[in-house]
């Protein structure tokens, strides 16, 4: 200021105007002058401010500043206050107040420099306020939020600390594996190092030293010149273990799926105001009707185009009906198969309104094919009983419930009861006492007491009665009634009234003579024991009848297959030959018709095996068991030797092992039958990209069983297919071509050698059969 003072006054006063800002006040507050950049600032001009208190222009947050800035006037300290004429006219100065700045001012006056720092402090009120916000935003969020500076924590919400049981003071200069189990840390430490932003999944770890599944992500970014990581950490192990239980229900679901031949679950979905769609389809569609679940998933047309044409219309009534008034869905209609056949299915399947508007309809399908049969076959039988029934004018047929708490209540009477007796059908069984109050009352004791006794004992009901008609004639009825429980328990009789009323008027004109009712008599009894002979034997026949007709069911469904295959396997490699043959006749070149001549060779052995499985199978099932005795050793050489020829056959190594010290009796030829199959197929299923393929046979003979097994280590099969290769042209794979008859025949030739045949696999590594076959040499196989 003494360099300023050199100046003459009204410069200095002039430089002043135009590089400061300032206004001057005296000894009690008082504005006496405000320069023209003072005014500027707040859009006032100069005689706005003079005369005024410059405390009334203070603002509410410089209030404390009030009290020791006048005190410090003289000291000239700086100080930071915040002055404003409007809300909208408010700025922050940092000022320093000088007395007497120049030599012709008042003694008593003021000069207050001021700095404008108004954009500063609004920067620091934002930032205080955006570090605010950040802090509530960190409390408000449910999820756990860390603030991390290489690893360690430096700041942590509340939600951190109730997830992991820590306080806020113990999680800050903690590391972040320090909650990790250690398994799991080295984990960690490499995602922050490489600053991996993506989710991953870790076991946490708790103060109590409890732990819980939990999903992190971080995001890494720069903060004040370091590199800062914020992190999230969620507890996922209600949604870990709600995913494995979705995946265990969908596992056990689609195992009872595969399960069940007969039957698919589907679900339908109906949006709202969309075409409905099938969302899932069990495997078993393929069995139902040759259609996989994709194709019906993609179009569900494909269902209705099969549908018998006169179901149809009613089908798609009945699902309007049940998709208007979101009722049970049911229905039996008939379906026509891939293939052309015709089935019977059951459907049924129940809504479920979502909160969307969708409509969604679980149901399952039930092939009902062999029950509607068997429907059939009942009426049928019904049809042929009913016509029985009209041509025995004098017997009438029933069926009678017994129960402990009841009397006994007839379920059936055939209509001749009325030619009979002269009582209705219909009166009978609304009435179950009028037969039994018509008993003669000579004869009633006596039938009472024996129906009694069978009911009780559950045996077979018969004897002689006298009955009073309607027109309280009496009239002579034979019953014969046979016992039958049912499944619950229930015991019903099945049984027949025989008006013999003739025959016993019969009887009495003979009684006469002694010695013809004699003969009569023991005529009589002969006839009884023949009615129970003849009881035992229809039990037995009908027995018979039912083996019978399961194993009439698999052969036909056996043939069915069989034959179905036959055609295929047999026209598949002719019509190839004729092709190529068609192909010689044009063929331009020998070298084309030696290629040619190769391809027909193969057709012609494709051909030529399938034959002699054929001849095999048959040769199998009709011919009777040859029992000699077993050379297992010139038998396992001869089978090596005949599939030389296959290609890469030299490539596999092929051992065979054989102990025991017994002579083992069996078929010859079916032994051949059963090692050709297996070892063909090792063969034909090697994997070459292994070392070192192989076949090993070992061999035990005992004195009553052989143990055999075929040990390769080819392709393997897959778990789904092992339930299966055992069945008539079952193919687990397409590597190779085949008849899939082969493993069929094995086990058919088994099971007539009466041995055990079982198969353990696995897919990529091999397989290994064991076979037990009892050895015949007391004659004990064709016994």
């Amino acid at each position: 200021m003494n360099n300023a003072t050199a100046l003459p006054p009204e410069k200095y006063h002039e430089l002043l105007e135009l590089t400061s800002t300032y206004f001057i006040i005296d000894a009690q507050g008082t504005i006496l002058y405000a320069n023209e950049r003072f005014a500027q600032t707040f859009q006032t001009d100069k005689e706005f401010w003079i005369g005024r208190k410059w405390i009334e222009f203070l603002a509410p947050d410089s209030a404390k500043v009030s009290i020791t800035w006048l005190d410090s006037l003289n000291a000239g300290k700086e100080l930071e206050i915040c002055l404003q004429t409007s809300i909208n006219h408010l700025h922050w100065f940092k000022t320093q107040t000088l007395k007497n700045a120049l030599p012709t001012s008042q003694s008593h006056a003021f000069w207050v420099f001021c700095q404008d720092i108004t954009a500063q402090k609004r920067a620091e009120f934002q930032a205080k306020e955006a570090q605010q916000r950040v802090h509530l935003l960190l409390e408000a969020t449910f999820e756990s939020i860390t603030f991390l500076d290489k690893g360690i924590c430096i700041e942590a919400n509340e939600a951190t600390s109730k997830l992991l049981g820590y306080t806020h003071g113990e999680l800050l200069g903690m590391h972040a594996t320090d909650v990790i189990v250690p398994q799991d840390r080295e984990m960690v430490r490499q995602k922050i190092l490489n600053q991996d932003e993506t989710p991953y999944v870790v076991q946490a770890l708790r103060k109590d030293g409890s732990t819980f599944i939990a999903e992190i992500q971080g995001k890494t970014l720069v903060y004040q010149g370091k590199f800062l990581r914020i992190t999230s950490l969620r507890d996922i192990t209600a949604k870990v273990e709600a995913e494995q239980a979705v995946r265990i229900r969908e596992r056990q679901l689609q195992a009872i799926n595969n399960s069940l031949s007969g039957v698919a679950i589907y679900q339908i979905v109906k949006p709202r105001g969309g075409q409905s769609r099938y969302t899932y389809y069990s495997g078993n569609a393929v069995k139902l009707y040759g259609i996989s679940a994709e194709e019906l998933m993609q179009n569900r047309d494909l269902l209705y185009q099969h549908i018998h044409p006169d179901d149809l219309l009613h089908f798609r009534k009945m699902e309007e009906e049940a998709l208007r008034e979101l009722s049970t869905f049911r229905a039996e209609f008939r379906q026509y198969k891939r293939n052309g056949d015709m089935i019977w299915l059951q459907v049924t399947s129940v809504p479920d309104v979502q909160a969307t508007g969708e409509i969604i309809f679980n149901g399952v399908a039930i092939d009902i094919t062999a029950r509607k049969k068997a429907e059939e076959q009942i009426r049928q039988n019904e049809i042929r009983l009913s016509t029985i029934h009209e041509t025995l004018n004098y017997v009438a047929i029933f069926q009678i419930e017994v129960s402990k708490e009841k009397i006994a209540q007839y379920l059936y009477i055939s209509s001749n009861i009325s030619r009979i007796l002269g009582f209705s059908e219909d009166a009978i069984l609304q009435n179950p006492n009028l037969l039994h109050s018509r008993i003669h009352p000579e004869d009633l004791e006596e039938l009472v007491t024996l129906q009694k006794r069978a009911f009780r004992t559950r045996r077979t009901f018969k004897g002689e009665f006298r009955f009073l008609n309607r027109f309280n004639e009496t009239i002579w009825l034979y019953i014969h009634a046979i016992p039958f429980v049912q499944k619950d328990g229930v015991m019903h009789y099945n049984g027949l009234m025989m008006d013999i009323t003739g025959q016993k008027r019969t009887e009495a004109i003979l009684r006469n003579a002694l010695s013809q009712a004699q003969k009569l008599n023991e005529a009589l009894a002969q006839r009884e024991t023949e009615l129970a002979l003849s009881e035992e034997e229809l039990t037995q026949t009908n027995q018979i009848l039912g083996e019978s007709n399961e194993e009439l069911t698999k052969i036909n469904e056996e043939l069915d297959r069989f034959v179905y295959s036959v055609s295929h396997d047999l026209r598949a490699p002719i019509a190839s030959a004729l092709g190529l043959i068609n192909l010689c006749r044009f063929s331009p070149t020998p070298h084309e018709l030696t290629e040619y001549l190769n391809l027909l060779e193969g057709c012609m052995k494709r051909l030529d095996d399938f034959i002699q499985e054929i001849l095999d199978y048959s040769q199998n099932t009709r011919l009777n068991i040859k029992e000699q005795l077993i050379n297992f050793e010139r038998i396992v050489q001869e089978t090596f030797n005949q599939y030389n020829f296959l290609e890469n056959a030299d490539r596999i190594t092929k051992k065979f092992i054989i102990t025991g010290e017994s002579d083992f009796y069996s078929d010859e030829k079916r032994i051949t039958m059963i090692l050709n199959n297996i070892i063909s197929n090792a063969i034909r299923y090697a994997d070459f990209q292994k070392t070192e393929p192989y076949i090993l046979i070992r061999i035990n003979a005992g004195k009553e069983k052989v143990v055999l097994s075929v040990e390769d280590n080819g392709i393997g099969i897959g778990q789904d297919h092992l339930l299966h290769v055992f069945e008539m042209f079952y193919r687990a794979t397409d590597r190779r071509t085949g008849s899939g008859l082969g493993l069929y025949i094995v086990k058919e030739t088994i099971q007539k050698l009466r041995g055990k045949v079982e198969l353990h696999s696995v897919l990529g590594k091999g397989s290994t059969f064991y076979i037990e076959l009892p050895n015949g040499n007391e004659g004990t196989i064709n016994t």
